[in-house]
């Protein structure tokens, strides 16, 4: 017999194996198996399909029953890829005929989620129409359209965003929709719009919107709860006068052309503003108890006279306050800050000085200003290790006794002597202080209550530790526990 007979007859043997072994995967019962569909990708499901006719009943009974539609790039192959690999053309198409197939499998008579999150603009108005307005018929209440074009650009293109079609959602409808997330589109609403009366949510992110559009949800969505907007360059003033009467958390960020914000709000709890300063007034806030500013220019001198000034008097109530400042020196505060009577937490974070000693002065003035703070987060976005052990401490001439604060978070720490300075005068005038956190890492703020970290100086890790413990721990007493993070 020759060696390709053999191997012919080898190959037909395994075949007949194969035909007569039993599928068990597919002879479990409906509900496991819908169970191991669900812990796949979309794509992944939906592909279990083509293997016999008991999968692609299975896919279609799976799609049957869920009420949530994930439109996205980790959905579709499983993991995220990049900008670039979103705006290739081909990748576009791809997406598109994906997300088609998706909803020609789709049965269920509802849909309460649905996302999509892609790199399309208004050359895709079609397909993106097509499927909001599926979403729309579904009586979607949780619509999500994130199709971040490129967040490096300093402005919109006009022509290139998706220009969302108010128009499928039908008039003559109960309203429907209660949290819409827009990214990179324009909203425009005809007159008399009804169909977002019953939004709860409403989060916009590089959208093009006019002050009349705003001034319309606001004074037609009496239950929003929560209003979220970023980077919507078209909006120079924002006046919120007891027009949301459930309005609890309003988020403005990078609204760069954004020069007055009034507020009268009864129900409001949170207020969060990133950006140049704008003029602020609270005009009747009494529930507000967290208010978060960072500046991206200035410096509290002149972006925070505001907040320095007139804060702990319009909102006498507040709790917990975060602020930011490009760098802490001595003489750019005031000498006495209006005191905060009720704040319990208080976060800064600030650039560093380049003349030793100002952050005593700096951090003393506030907590003057806070005596029943009970936690201080400091984080110093800028600086360089020190190599060597500190080992003599300035007394500060102007001390006083802190009887409230229990617990201390300085990161961005590099051992430096004024650095180390800080912590002594810390654990000196707090009385009652129960946990000072040190950590190396420089830490940032993102919004909406997301911080993340860079460890710049990682070569210095470990002999930074090892420094700031040697350098801390013969200055802490017993009864305070020194965290190193």
């Amino acid at each position: 017999m020759s060696i390709k007979s053999a191997i012919v007859e080898k190959g037909e043997r395994l075949l007949e194996k194969l035909e007569i072994m039993e599928d068990k995967i597919s002879e479990m019962p409906e509900q496991i198996l819908h169970s191991i569909l669900s812990v796949l990708t979309l794509k992944e499901a939906t592909a279990t399909s083509i293997l016999s006719k008991r999968w692609k009943d299975l896919v279609s009974s799976f799609m049957a029953l869920t009420s949530t539609l994930n439109l996205d790039v980790e959905n579709m192959i499983g993991y995220e890829y990049g900008k670039e690999f979103w705006a290739k053309g081909n990748q576009r198409f791809e997406f598109v005929r994906w997300a088609d197939k998706i909803l020609q499998l789709h049965q269920h008579q509802k849909v309460d989620v649905f996302r999509v999150q892609f790199c399309l603009g208004q050359g895709s108005a079609c397909h993106l129409d097509r499927w909001t307005a599926y979403a729309a018929e579904k009586r979607v209440q949780e619509l999500e359209l994130d199709l971040d074009l490129d967040m490096s650009l300093k402005y919109l293109l006009e022509n290139n965003l998706y220009d969302f079609p108010c128009w499928l959602f039908r008039q003559d409808r109960e309203p429907h929709i209660k949290h819409l997330f827009l990214n990179s589109c324009i909203l425009r609403l005809p007159p008399d719009f009804s169909a977002f009366s019953s939004l709860s949510v409403l989060s916009l992110e590089n959208v093009l919107i006019s002050e009349e559009d705003i001034l319309y949800i606001l004074s037609n969505c009496l239950l929003l709860e929560s209003l979220t907007m970023r980077n919507c360059p078209s909006i120079v003033s924002l006046k919120i006068d007891g027009l949301c009467p459930q309005l609890k958390h309003l988020c403005i960020s990078r609204c760069h052309h954004l020069k007055n914000i009034e507020i009268v709000a009864i129900k409001l709890l949170s207020f969060e503003y990133i950006g140049t300063m704008p003029n602020l007034s609270f005009k009747f806030v009494p529930q507000l108890v967290t208010a978060c500013i960072f500046t991206r220019q200035g410096n509290l001198s002149s972006d925070m006279t505001y907040p320095l000034d007139r804060l702990s008097c319009d909102i006498p109530q507040l709790e917990t306050l975060l602020l930011s400042s490009s760098t802490m020196k001595e003489n750019m505060l005031p000498p006495k800050l209006s005191t905060f009577t009720n704040l319990k937490k208080l976060v800064l974070m600030a650039g560093r000085s380049s003349n030793r000693g100002s952050l005593i002065p700096f951090t003393a003035t506030f907590l003057k200003a806070s005596p029943f703070l009970q936690k201080f987060m400091l984080h110093l976005v800028a600086g360089s290790p020190c190599k060597e052990v500190i080992t003599e401490i300035q007394l500060c001439s102007s001390e006083f006794s802190h009887n409230q604060l229990k617990e201390v978070q300085i990161s961005g720490f590099r051992c430096s002597p004024d650095e180390i300075e800080l912590a002594s005068y810390i654990v000196r005038i707090a009385m009652a202080l129960e946990k000072l956190i040190i950590d190396p890492k420089v830490t940032y703020y993102e919004g909406k209550g997301k911080w993340n970290f860079t460890d710049v100086n990682k070569i210095w890790s470990k002999c930074l530790r090892e420094n700031i413990c040697k350098s801390l721990s013969r200055l802490i007493p017993p009864h305070v526990k020194l965290i190193i993070l």
